[in-house]
């Protein structure tokens, strides 16, 4: 373990200008509840560099499964919904890292950020409830998400952010997505 810890030591000690300043998204499932179920998501990052003044919306789309401890009032079918206006972490939260395979680039580019990436989520709801994510930029597929440092191997960089959503279930649970991350629109 001491190695995984001096890894993302390492990979936390490498921020780059972007950051996520926030995240809108729909995610629905089918399954046993908030037990084992697959799911899909789309949604939209916010995402800001340098001053932050101004983001750049990326779009996408996912699908994946996840397990939890729950109850959906809509029975084997879930639901949550976040808007880009309910409060988010941003700042140095939403911070994205750089993986080692670009530590010696220092930066991202803006088209760098699409393409393939991965989606841990991890919730906890009471039809309101908070959800914390972490996001592997480049990341190629979910099951790279299993091992952190494939997963730190292959990934452009790494982020962390917390939010609030809207839910159609009482629980705890983590859901991993394979995301496909759109190309960007203009800066707002």
């Amino acid at each position: 373990m001491a190695f995984l810890d001096d890894l993302a030591g390492s990979v936390l000690h490498h921020p780059c200008a972007w950051r996520m300043a926030s995240n809108g998204s729909a995610s629905g499932s089918v399954g046993l509840s908030k037990v084992l179920y697959v799911a899909g998501t789309g949604g939209t990052f916010h995402m800001a560099m340098g001053d932050g003044k101004h983001t750049i919306p990326f779009n996408y789309g996912g699908a994946g499964g996840g397990a939890g401890v729950g109850l959906s009032v809509l029975g084997p079918v879930a639901g949550s919904f976040s808007s880009s206006q309910f409060p988010s972490t941003g700042g140095e939260w939403g911070r994205l890292y750089l993986a080692p395979s670009l530590w010696a680039s220092s930066e991202l580019d803006v088209d760098s950020i699409s393409g393939p990436a991965v989606l841990i989520n991890f919730s906890a709801d009471l039809i309101a409830g908070g959800s914390i994510s972490l996001v592997f930029f480049g990341a190629v597929n979910l099951a790279d998400a299993l091992s952190p440092v494939s997963v730190l191997g292959r990934a452009k960089a790494v982020a962390f952010q917390a939010g609030l959503e809207v839910t159609t279930t009482y629980g705890v649970g983590v859901t991993g997505y394979q995301l496909w991350i759109t190309g960007h629109g203009k800066m707002e």
